[in-house]
């Protein structure tokens, strides 16, 4: 993550969260596709437990995690969207980026964000105390 080159704290914040969400992916992937005998199932909950709290925590601490530097934030357009002339539909001109490189970070962080969440729901599906006959309604929700 340290070796990355990125032009600030909050880039870099974008880059590592990008990767750790793509080292979590990865070992939820190895995980789902281990074998899974049935003696193991309490082994399998477990570890399944821990996995959604590492990635609901890793998307926690990226609350506001533009709010640092300015130029991040999206920022909203004061004037009226349909007097804007590039925009092809009125919604388009409701937010504008800083900066090109900015966008390609939001971009960034977002489909890791995307992958994270696909991620913990397969992970969830998985989990035999979810899918047990006997599951409670609130844990096949959750």
């Amino acid at each position: 993550d340290e070796h990355e080159f990125v032009p600030s704290k909050t880039a870099n914040k974008a880059s590592a969260f990008f990767l750790k969400v793509a080292r979590l992916t990865e070992t939820i992937k190895n995980f789902l596709f281990a074998d899974r005998a049935p003696e193991n199932a309490a082994y399998i909950s477990i570890e399944t437990k821990r996995l959604v709290k590492y990635g609901e925590a890793l998307d926690r601490n990226m609350d506001d995690w533009s709010d640092n530097e300015p130029g991040w934030p999206m920022m909203r357009v004061r004037g009226d969207p349909n007097r804007t002339a590039w925009a092809i539909y009125p919604s388009h001109a409701l937010y504008y980026f800083y900066s090109f490189w900015v966008y390609l970070y939001w971009i960034r962080f977002l489909i890791a964000r995307v992958k994270l969440h696909e991620a913990l729901a397969e992970l969830v599906k998985s989990d035999p105390d979810v899918t047990a006959p006997n599951a409670d309604k609130s844990e096949i929700i959750a």
